[in-house]
Parts: C-alpha cells; structure tokens; sequence
C-alpha cells in the first residue's frame, strides 16, 4: 500500500499496519471544520506576505472545489491517505497542482487537527444544547395530566459512583 511515507522505506506498509495506523474511516466527518480552518490559514499567510496574492487565489478556489467535492460524495475515502487532513490536501494538489502544498506552510498537523476537533466539538454542543432546550420547552408546555402519562422518568445522580 502506497502512502505519504513510501519513499522513506524500502518495503510497502503492511495491510494490518495501514488499518491501524490510519483515522481517515472515523475523522472524515471533520473535512468541513479542516476547509474552514485550511481557508482561513492560506488567508493569513497571504496577509502575512508568506504567500503571494496568486497562490492564495489558487488555494482558495482550490479548497472551495475539493469542500464541494466532498458535499456531493465524490472524494474517495482510501486509507493510504491516513487521515482527512492528507486526503484534502492531496484533492487540493490534484486541483491546483504543487501550489496546494503551500497550504501547510507554517502550520502543524497538530495544529490542524486540534483546531478540526474544537470546530467540530463546538458546533456538536451547540447542537445539543438547542436540541435539550427543545426537549424541555416541550415537556414544561404539556400539561401535567399529560406529563404523568408519559411516565418520563429521569434519573438524577449527584456522585460519580451512582
């Protein structure tokens, strides 16, 4: 299997090594949050002179082709891409040929990935949050005779050991 790490070693990755090592199955959800934060980072090597006006232009109608590529399911979800973050930028590179690497410039996966997740976690929380809140404007609106037939029962523990 072929991979972002084949030219360091002499022999391919083992099939069993690939499915261990990769997240790009279960982190794939998070191409939306990786586009928006990609977007602004190519913004601010532009206005930091990293980058020139050009490169910036290609990366950005580049991010928004491969974001629309992924909406309409057209983005194959190989494993030898590893993760979402190696998958989009080599959908970008595809697009827009060697320019797209810029993107990483200046910026860890680490980086990436902590600022995908906290994209993610953020708008999961706010979605739960409106969704509780819909939940209990409906169960203060019933009234109370039809409360008791629901038979809603919500158990209440104040210690983790309960």
């Amino acid at each position: 299997m072929k991979n972002l790490w084949s030219g360091r070693f002499s022999k391919a990755m083992d099939e069993v090594t690939a499915l261990y090592n990769e997240s790009l199955s279960f982190d794939n959800v998070l191409y939306p949050y990786s586009i928006l934060g990609s977007l602004a980072h190519v913004t601010m090597l532009k206005d930091c002179k990293i980058i020139d006006e050009d490169t910036y232009k290609k990366i950005k109608s580049g991010l928004i082709k491969v974001k629309e590529k992924f909406d309409k399911g057209e983005v194959e979800l190989d494993i030898a891409n590893e993760d979402i973050m190696m998958l989009i930028e080599k959908e970008l590179t595809n697009e827009i040929g060697n320019a797209g690497k810029a993107l990483h410039t200046a910026r860890s996966r680490n980086d990436q990935n902590a600022l995908d997740e906290t994209l993610f976690m953020r708008e999961a929380c706010l979605e739960t949050l409106t969704r509780l809140k819909n939940l209990m404007e409906i169960l203060i609106k019933k009234p109370r005779k039809k409360a008791k037939r629901l038979c809603l029962a919500l158990p209440i523990f104040n210690t983790p050991n309960q």
